[in-house]
């Protein structure tokens, strides 16, 4: 027995203790490319953007953007997601049905002589671009393995009330919505009722900012410092955008260029995950 516990003791001795497994990235791509591409977005795009606008004009520089970036984000995610069997397969009612039912509205609209599409449009574009910064937060919170109902909640709520409160302090994005709204037969707003709107969002948006910063402090659980850049980088950067920006050209290229790339930057970590997922596959067969 002796001797039986001396050779498992120099196993152990020359195996070493049991590893664990690795802990995952805390990143979607790369330090580099992260700071780069997602949590750096808003000072690679100006820096890209703001040079051009003075050598052309705020309107050259839309057109680039949305020729370039908009369409560069738009037609591959419509090519994956029809083309893409497994996918469509996964959503097939939704995928066939949104299109129907978008045209139906829009329809109805133009019968009625409203302009319906612009509202549909605007209000898909202010949604979208929140969701995705929401998900990238989701994203980040989960390469550190936090998963708490409550953060996720505190996440959606800051998402929401900092992109609400830029749109109603935004004097183009809040004009062109309203307008949109009076052209598809919604009554004239009275100033009174915006005033108080703005009052009662910027209350909200500071509630829920402090009770995030309090869940954040936190000492009981995981933290991501990269999520933490991201959200406190995109409002400001939205902010400086959409609300001090004056110029509606280049407050919407801004914008637009920010949501591009970082939306191609998790698209390349996705499929690239699943290249290599593939790979690994067809090895062991």
């Amino acid at each position: 027995m002796p001797a039986k516990k001396a050779s498992d003791s120099s196993a152990r001795t020359r195996t070493g203790p049991p590893r664990s497994a690795p802990a995952p990235s805390p990143f979607i791509l790369s330090p580099r490319a992260d700071l780069l591409l997602i949590v750096g977005a808003v000072l690679l795009c100006p820096a890209i953007l703001l040079p051009l606008a003075h050598l052309s004009s705020p309107y050259t520089v839309w057109l680039l953007v949305m020729s370039f970036g908009a369409v560069g984000h738009h037609l591959p995610s419509f090519l994956r997601t029809y083309g893409d069997r497994a996918l469509f397969a996964r959503h097939r009612i939704r995928l066939i049905l949104a299109p129907i039912l978008v045209f139906a509205v829009t329809l109805g609209f133009s019968m009625r002589g409203l302009h319906g599409m612009l509202l549909i449009s605007m209000c898909w574009s202010i949604w979208h671009g929140m969701m995705q910064h929401f998900g990238f937060l989701r994203i980040y919170d989960l390469k550190v393995r936090s998963t708490g109902n409550l953060t996720a909640r505190l996440d959606w709520w800051i998402t929401a009330s900092w992109f609400a409160l830029c749109l109603v302090h935004s004097p183009n994005q809040a004009g062109s919505l309203l307008s949109a709204l009076y052209d598809s037969g919604i009554p004239f707003v009275p100033p009174a009722i915006i005033g108080a709107l703005r009052t009662i969002i910027l209350g909200i948006t500071a509630v829920v900012t402090v009770l995030y910063a309090l869940h954040a402090i936190r000492a009981d659980q995981p933290r991501s410092w990269m999520k933490l850049g991201l959200l406190v980088g995109t409002f400001a950067y939205v902010w400086l955008v959409r609300v001090v920006t004056r110029n509606p050209y280049l407050s919407v290229a801004l914008f637009e260029l920010l949501h591009d790339v970082q939306y191609l930057a998790i698209v390349w970590a996705f499929n690239r995950r699943l290249d290599r997922k593939s790979t690994r596959l067809n090895s062991s067969h």
